[in-house]
C-alpha cells in the first residue's frame, strides 16, 4: 500500500533537455508515496506537460517571474510560496536526477523535522554545505530565497570552507566567471541552508534509499554507467 501523509509534498523544478529523468523521479515517488508532487515547469515543452498530466496528484506551476529568472532557485521559490499559501507543513526537495528505492530516507527526514529541525538533507558538499537535493524543509521556517544571492567572503569557517571552494574551482578547471560565482555567491538553496545551520536547525542524515545521480542538465539517465537503481523506472 502506498504511503501518504498530507503534511508533506514532493517538489522539483523541470529544466534541461533530459525529460526522462523527470519520468524516473515521478515513477519512483509513485512506487512508494501517493503524496502531491509539485513541478515547476521551466521547459515549456508540451509533450512533457502532457506526460506529467497523465499522473495523479501532480500540480504544475509556472514561474511568474519568467523561466530565466534564477532558473532553479527561482523555481523553488515559486514552489515554496505555493506550499506556504496552501498550508503545506514540509516540502521534500528533489532534482529530476533523484530516485527513490524505498521510504527510509524520506521518513527519516520527516521524523527529524517533526523533532525540531527546520532543514534535513543527505548530501554534504566538499565545501561544507548540505546540498538542497534531496532535502526536507519546514515551510514555515524557510528564512529566505532559494535563488543564487551574494554571499561575500565573510562566512562561518566551521560551516563553509573558502579553501575548499578554491580547491573545487581548481579541480573542476572553472572559467573565470564560474569561479567568481562560487567565491562570492550562494548557489541554489545554500543561503537558506546557511541561515538555518547558523542556528543549529539544519541536519545531515545518511543516504540509504534516496539517491542523487549528480547529472545536472548535462547527462541523461542512459549516459550513466550503472543503471541498476533506475532500470525499472526507465522507458523501454
Amino acid at each position: 500500500m502506498l504511503s501518504h501523509d498530507s503534511n508533506f509534498v514532493f517538489v522539483f523544478v523541470l529544466f534541461g533537455p533530459h525529460f526522462e529523468w523527470s519520468k524516473i523521479v515521478v515513477r519512483s515517488i509513485r512506487k512508494y508515496f501517493s503524496n502531491t508532487i509539485i513541478v515547476v515547469d521551466h521547459n515549456e515543452v508540451q509533450s512533457e506537460l502532457d506526460w506529467l498530466n497523465t499522473n495523479d496528484n501532480i500540480i504544475i506551476l509556472n514561474n511568474q517571474f519568467g523561466k530565466n529568472y534564477n532558473m532553479h532557485g527561482g523555481g523553488l521559490d515559486v514552489a515554496m510560496r505555493w506550499c506556504a499559501d496552501n498550508s503545506v507543513k514540509i516540502a521534500i526537495l528533489m532534482e529530476p536526477d533523484c530516485v527513490l528505492t524505498g521510504t527510509n530516507d524520506v521518513n527519516m527526514m520527516i521524523t527529524e523535522i517533526n523533532n525540531g529541525m527546520y532543514m534535513v538533507g543527505s548530501n554534504r558538499m566538499s565545501i561544507g554545505c548540505i546540498h538542497p537535493a534531496p532535502s526536507a524543509w519546514l515551510v514555515s521556517k524557510i528564512p529566505g530565497t532559494f535563488a543564487s544571492v551574494v554571499r561575500g567572503m565573510s562566512v562561518d569557517p566551521s560551516l563553509v570552507s573558502l579553501c575548499a571552494i578554491a580547491k573545487m574551482i581548481i579541480d573542476y578547471n572553472m572559467s573565470e566567471d564560474h569561479a567568481r560565482f562560487w567565491f562570492y555567491m550562494w548557489d541554489t538553496g545554500l543561503y537558506n541552508w546557511y541561515q538555518l545551520a547558523l542556528i543549529n536547525k539544519a541536519k545531515l542524515i545518511p543516504v540509504t534509499d534516496l539517491h542523487h545521480f549528480w547529472c545536472s542538465s548535462f547527462r541523461g539517465p542512459r549516459d550513466i554507467p550503472d543503471k541498476s537503481l533506475i532500470l525499472e523506472f526507465m522507458d523501454n
